[in-house]
């Protein structure tokens, strides 16, 4: 026994550091190995004794729904022939009367003339008569002036004038509302009297207002 262990020191001396730290590894990795083969022999023992279990699936089909049968056309009874009904004879129609001739229509009696109304007759006469003498007689004549042309306006009647031209038109300014904006202008008539004879749209500028004053 002793000569084994100084074999085997005499054998460890000649490796070097190297070799002894590869040794020492691959013998401590072969210990490990031997002693989780011991500790798991009795688990395989164990699992190689029990019994296998087998596991089946089943899947479960539902049924079909059965399929209904048309249902069979039973057999009619034939249908008895009807009776023919004697259909009745037509009655001969009447001949139809001979008309008898119509009789002439009298024609009615032509009216009496009438005299004429004498007042009518004389009435009409007259109008006639006057007619021609409205027909005879001449085409009037232009009247003669025998007095004198009126005398032209004073300076003074002429600013009065003005002065009444510019107030009337102020009024109107004042007085006439328009609907819409824009410049609207009217001639207007006046005697010397001041009284209008009449008045004339001359321009608009809208169309909204020439309406409105025309109206």
């Amino acid at each position: 026994m002793g000569k084994r262990l100084r074999a085997l020191y005499l054998l460890w001396a000649q490796f070097n550091l190297l070799e002894r730290i590869i040794i020492c590894v691959f013998t401590a990795h072969c210990m490990c190995v031997v002693a989780l083969y011991l500790q798991a022999a009795p688990v395989l023992a164990r699992s190689a004794s029990r019994p296998k279990v087998t596991v089946q699936t089943i899947t479960l089909h539902p049924k079909p729904a059965p399929v209904p049968t048309p249902p069979q056309a039973l057999a009619e009874a034939p249908k008895p022939k009807p009776t023919p009904v004697p259909q009745a004879k037509p009655a001969p129609k009447p001949k139809p009367q001979a008309k008898a001739p119509a009789k002439p229509k009298k024609a009615p009696p032509a009216p009496a003339a009438t005299a004429p109304d004498p007042k009518l007759a004389e009435a009409a006469k007259k109008i006639r008569e006057q007619l021609d003498k409205a027909k005879r007689k001449p085409a009037p004549q232009a009247p003669v002036l025998t007095k004198a042309p009126p005398a032209p306006p004073s300076r003074a009647q002429l600013r009065s004038n003005r002065d009444y031209e510019e107030k009337l038109s102020a009024h109107l300014q004042q007085m006439l509302c328009l609907p819409d904006y824009g410049e609207v202008q009217i001639e207007v008539i006046v005697d010397r009297f001041g009284k209008l004879q009449g008045w004339e749209l001359v321009s608009a500028r809208s169309s909204v207002n020439r309406d409105y004053v025309k109206a």
